[in-house]
């Protein structure tokens, strides 16, 4: 049965479990045409951009043969009688069907760019310069050196350390200096 606007089902039916609202997403399609109050229309098109490039992607991938390109880059690189020519020929028909990929997602990413509006652009613009940013960060946090570790402390059980002065391992103590 309908219910009027406003009206939650849980509160309606007794035994019904009260509904959590959606998450908030804060990455993907969605999250992003939310950040940028993308129409329906807009949401649409770029739904149809991505489609078509996947599409695009997946035949060039089948078209080319991505993947026999691969095994035969793998194939030379571990034949011993491969000269380096031989090995670049087969990392350029790699790179060739890897560049008429990286082309079709490009022209995918400009031409959904292209449905926005002027101000979306630009918000897309700050939002594109906040991930990288963001990225940049992580991948420079991770190659920075780790800080130096203290020593461990020692347990409460082991022995006090000895004094510099104090023999160690198995030699005897100096004797005591006649006076």
């Amino acid at each position: 049965y309908a219910q009027p606007a406003g009206q939650n089902n849980a509160r309606s039916m007794p035994n019904a479990a009260p509904q959590a609202p959606a998450p908030v997403q804060t990455s993907g399609p969605a999250a992003l045409a939310q950040q940028l109050g993308l129409s329906e229309e807009q949401t649409s098109q770029i739904q149809q951009i991505q489609e078509d490039s996947a599409q695009a992607v997946q035949d060039i991938v089948m078209d080319e043969d991505l993947m026999d390109a691969r095994k035969d880059l793998a194939e030379e690189v571990l034949d011993a009688d491969a000269s380096e020519d031989d090995i670049k020929d087969k990392v350029d028909e790699v790179s060739d069907i890897q560049e008429k990929i990286s082309f079709e997602m490009a022209m995918s990413r400009h031409n959904a760019f292209m449905v926005l509006s002027q101000e979306q652009q630009e918000q897309f613009k700050a939002l594109l310069k906040e991930r990288m940013d963001s990225v940049k960060a992580s991948m420079m946090a991770a190659q920075a050196p780790a800080p130096e570790a203290a020593p461990a402390p020692a347990p409460e059980d082991a022995p006090a350390p000895a004094p510099e002065d104090a023999p160690q391992g198995d030699v005897p103590p100096p004797a005591p200096a006649d006076q």
